[in-house]
């Protein structure tokens, strides 16, 4: 997380490392390579809820500022991921999929009801994208890794059999304030 911030976000001289990177060694304009660089430097960061899961391929996932839909190309999140998961990442975007760099912060299961109406309206509110459809992701990462949100996070090697890790709540039990208590936090 703290890679793909520094790649995207840090700028020197009002370029991010990619964009450097492409000044100073740009490479063969119809390789792999410059496809692949095209995509990081055009990448945007938001929060996504999964729509449908592709098995073996990977989600399709709705942009909740923007409200537009891409296919998420990730066999591992495609084999461990339910529809209303709700995650905040950088999208890289091909000609007809995207896909992360890996980065991705998982912010749990989307509310239902009126709770998901406010949650979509304060995401809406919190986080204006800007003219590429990108916002700066510093305070919504520090909030996640301040929660321990990373800790939910479990990487699989390449065709090793995807395994269920047991869900561990980090919520506090609920405790009963008093009208004229302090705050607790």
């Amino acid at each position: 997380i703290l890679m793909d911030y520094c790649l995207h976000d840090i700028r020197h001289k009002g370029r991010n490392a990619i964009e450097q990177y492409l000044i100073d060694s740009p490479p063969d304009p119809d390789s792999d390579e410059m496809a692949c660089l095209h995509a990081k430097q055009h990448a945007i960061y938001s929060i996504f809820v999964v729509e449908t899961v592709e098995s073996g391929l990977g989600v399709t996932a709705r942009n909740l500022p923007t409200n537009e839909t891409s296919l998420i190309v990730d066999i591992g999140f495609g084999d461990s991921a339910e529809p209303g998961f709700v995650i905040a990442t950088r999208l890289f975007s091909f000609d007809q999929f995207s896909m992360t760099g890996g980065a991705v912060l998982p912010m749990g299961m989307m509310p239902e009801g009126e709770k998901a109406e406010a949650f979509l309206r304060e995401v809406k509110e919190v986080f204006v994208p800007d003219e590429r459809g990108s916002f700066d992701p510093t305070t919504l990462i520090r909030t996640c890794l301040g929660h321990g949100n990373t800790s939910h996070v479990h990487y699989e090697e390449p065709g090793e059999p995807m395994v269920r890790q047991p869900h561990i709540s980090s919520s506090r039990p609920a405790v009963k304030i008093g009208r004229n208590a302090r705050c607790p936090c």
